[in-house]
């Protein structure tokens, strides 16, 4: 197996979990990240191979998603206002939201 695949979400003990990932797998192996959301070490066997799937980045313009740019716009609009600037000044305010429109 190669190429780049998609690892789903993985939850092994209560707080050792596998996000959801885009792995390059080589040789039929791979890297991903492991949280660990407790303060304790832990240690885990993976004694079955992990699944992956397919997965392609569209290369051919055709295949992209078509995104309305007024839809997008008035999406942009109407969450700006759920930012949480109120502690920022007047300038750093304005270059979030450069930011977000970016």
């Amino acid at each position: 197996m190669q190429g780049e695949k998609y690892l789903p979400y993985q939850k092994f003990k209560p707080n050792l979990e596998i996000p959801a990932s885009i792995v390059n797998v080589e040789n039929s192996e791979y890297y991903t990240t492991i949280i660990n959301s407790s303060d304790n070490e832990q240690y885990f066997d993976i004694e079955t191979p992990m699944e992956v799937d397919d997965f392609e980045i569209p290369t051919n313009e055709s295949e992209m998603p078509n995104f309305d740019e007024a839809e997008v716009n008035r999406y942009l609009n109407e969450n700006i206002n759920h930012l949480r600037l109120n502690h920022l000044n007047n300038e750093e305010k304005k270059a979030i939201k450069d930011l977000c429109f970016k």
